[in-house]
């Protein structure tokens, strides 16, 4: 989940060779990061599923409350893990996840970056919030800024209905068989229009000797700035089971 600053670097600085569908994408790019710097708080749902650990895992669904700078509270919707609750707050709980399994069975306490907590997992807690999508990925733009021989291969896609509302979608081809350290081969973002948020992020990559789909991140019924309280994130509150 870490595409759209390293986007909007492409784009300011590299040759591209792109066709004339694509119309205003910097701008759009522009937005994205201007949208996810206003985000104060968020619910939503993500959509997520990801090759990890040598092996396509299970799609997920899970509803997630955020508030600014990385307060977060998770619950899964199944079909993978149906139930669970994670909460995580920086400075509280030694930095650890705090996570109910289930009603009937212990809560538990995770280091973010362990190999319990990452198991199945290709990206930690700290890379969930939209911000963290806006921001990530500068070490792989300043390989392609550094090198003026990369170019990076973008086609608009045009507009597409994704997880309950519309989208501009773009496909981008990475030159990483000539630069191994770029995060991925190929990736296809698609930006809400409503919100001007990531709405769709799909990535493929060669791992473990093939080329394969390593993420699908979707984002449905996102509900922005809604005045969330310490309440929302407090393992007390009576509407979860920590």
């Amino acid at each position: 989940m870490k595409y759209a600053a390293i986007l909007c670097l492409f784009l300011a600085a590299l040759p591209l060779h792109a066709d004339d569908s694509v119309v205003n994408f910097e701008q759009v790019i522009a937005g994205m990061q201007a949208a996810a710097s206003k985000v104060r708080d968020a619910t939503y749902i993500i959509h997520k599923q990801e090759y990890a650990d040598g092996s396509q895992q299970p799609a997920e669904r899970i509803a997630v409350t955020y508030r600014a700078p990385n307060d977060v509270y998770l619950k899964w919707l199944g079909p993978k893990y149906h139930g669970r609750e994670l909460l995580f707050r920086p400075g509280w709980n030694r930095d650890h996840l705090r996570i109910s399994l289930g009603r009937w069975l212990p809560t538990v306490n995770l280091d973010p970056h362990g190999g319990l907590a990452m198991r199945g997992n290709r990206h930690s807690i700290y890379q969930l919030p939209f911000p963290a999508i806006a921001v990530n990925f500068l070490d792989s733009a300043a390989l392609i800024k550094a090198n003026p021989a990369l170019q990076v291969n973008i086609t608009g896609l045009g507009e597409q209905w994704h997880f309950g509302e519309t989208g501009h979608c773009y496909r981008l081809l990475l030159p990483k068989d000539r630069e191994p350290q770029l995060y991925a081969a190929e990736v296809m973002l698609c930006v809400s229009q409503r919100t001007g948020l990531p709405l769709h992020i799909r990535s493929w990559d060669v791992e473990d000797g093939q080329r394969r789909q390593v993420e699908d991140y979707g984002y449905e019924s996102v509900r922005l700035n809604g005045g969330l309280e310490d309440r929302d994130f407090d393992p007390d509150n009576p509407a979860y089971d920590f």
